[in-house]
């Protein structure tokens, strides 16, 4: 599967549960799947390795990148829910 493939992934899983509409809370839980999970492990492992090529660097920063922007929001997703209580 190519490098832009996998990274879009973890950002299409996410943008597809967001278009659902869930509650906050749904969102602060959200996980990505096994499969996403698994390749971002394979990734880290190989980078551990120094055996990644130039795309797969660029996935995995893209990966890292959107993992800042997901705690993020989830951040201030339970930062709005502790001020309305």
């Amino acid at each position: 599967m190519p490098a832009v493939a996998n990274s879009v992934s973890l950002i299409g899983e996410f943008a597809a549960f967001l278009a659902t509409g869930p509650k906050i809370d749904a969102i602060v839980k959200w996980k990505p799947s096994k499969a996403v999970n698994a390749h971002i492990r394979d990734l880290l492992d190989r980078q551990d390795e120094d055996v990644l090529d130039h795309a797969e660097q660029q996935e995995l920063d893209n990966v890292m990148q959107a993992e800042i922007m997901l705690r993020s929001l989830k951040a201030h997703l339970m930062l709005q829910v502790r001020k309305r209580k």
